[in-house]
Parts: C-alpha cells; structure tokens; sequence
C-alpha cells in the first residue's frame, strides 16, 4: 500500500494523526494474514495428494453437518486420534485438538461445552460428568466466518495445518518515506511479503455445521 501524506497535514498534525497511523500499519498487517488465512480455509484448497483439504477420504470431514454438541465434539475428537501417519506403516498418530474455530454466533455455546464439568446436554446436569471438558485449550471465532461451520485443529506446533511464510524472514510490515521534491509532502510505502498454504490435514476435523 502507499500512503500519502500532504504538506497541510504534515503542519497542523497537532493531534499526532501521522504517528497514530505509523503505528496503526502493524496492526494492518496482521488483519491482512487473518483474512487471507480464513480466506484460504473457506476455500477449502486441493492439497499436493489431488484431495481438499477437508474431505471424507482425508477423514476429517463430517458426513452431515450439525452444530456442536457434545456428541458430536467427542465424535471428532476421536476420528482425528485415529488419523496415521503417512507411509506404509500407517501408524496413529494420536492427534488431540487443541483450538476450537467457530463462528460468532458459535462461540458462546461452544465455550460452555467445552468449559462445563457436567454434561449440558443432559436434562439432569448434575450427575453426568461432561466427557468433552477441557477437550480444547482455545475457542476461536472470526467474523470472516459464515454459517455454521466448525473446526477442531491440533497444536500447530505439532501437528500444523496451514503454514504462513515471510519474504526473508520479514513478519512486520516495511515502511519506506520518499519525499516528494515538488510538493514537500511524504509518501510511504508499506510492504508486508507473506504467503498461505495448507500443508497437511491430519491436523484438523472440520463438522460443515447445520
């Protein structure tokens, strides 16, 4: 992006507007890697064996689309224990989740169920214990998110889905000034290089919600 900066705005700057929007451009950069994460995971991409990412043969998508409930929250807690290596030997790899990605709307319900030490789905709540609790250290939700989908993943630093790169390393966006000559205002460019990839399935169980 180039950002331009006039010569009136530069002398009465008196409520420090330009620092406030230097600041700002990091904050930017993130919001631009959220979208393009979500974006990639809604499109759900062929992955380099000519599968989706999410799909029935990977066994990491649900048969029918239901919102969550405990059930249904145990159900993918054990098809992605049961997910093996690749190879021959066709180990398993015992993958538990670790992030529950949801909707807005989602979100408060899924928390309850996975915060709740007895069974919420149960009439007498009391007395059956909620074999879900504690199933994820996380509960996320993103307004990029439609409808009601939901997604379990793993640890991403065990078992990682989806893979954001930085030209050279570069995590935070680069600004560069130049001064115009004719009019003495500013100009800056800001360069934020990264790139979004899926990279593996085995990590995550995705229920297409109701």
């Amino acid at each position: 992006n180039i950002i331009q900066i006039t010569p009136e705005t530069l002398i009465n700057d008196d409520t420090g507007y330009i620092q406030t929007m230097a600041s700002s451009l990091g904050a930017a950069g993130n919001r631009a890697i959220e979208r393009a994460v979500y974006a990639l995971l809604l499109a759900n991409p062929t992955l380099s064996d000519g599968v989706a990412l999410f799909h029935a043969t990977h066994n990491n998508l649900a048969g029918s689309g239901a919102v969550p409930t405990v059930d249904l929250l145990d159900a993918a807690k054990v098809a992605m224990s049961k997910q093996t290596a690749p190879g021959a030997d066709a180990e398993y790899l015992s993958i538990q989740p670790a992030i529950a990605v949801v909707t807005g709307a989602q979100e408060g319900n899924v928390k309850v169920l996975v915060n709740a030490v007895y069974d919420p789905d149960t009439a007498n709540k009391l007395q059956k214990p909620n074999k879900v609790n504690g199933i994820v250290k996380d509960v996320v939700s993103s307004p990029w998110l439609t409808g009601t989908t939901w997604t379990l993943f793993a640890d991403p630093n065990v078992n990682p889905v989806v893979e954001v790169v930085f030209l050279d390393g570069q995590r935070t966006p680069k600004v560069t000034e130049e001064v115009n000559f004719r009019t003495s205002g500013l100009a800056w460019k800001v360069e934020l290089p990264f790139g979004v990839g899926a990279i593996d399935f085995r990590g995550a169980y995705r229920n297409p919600g109701a």
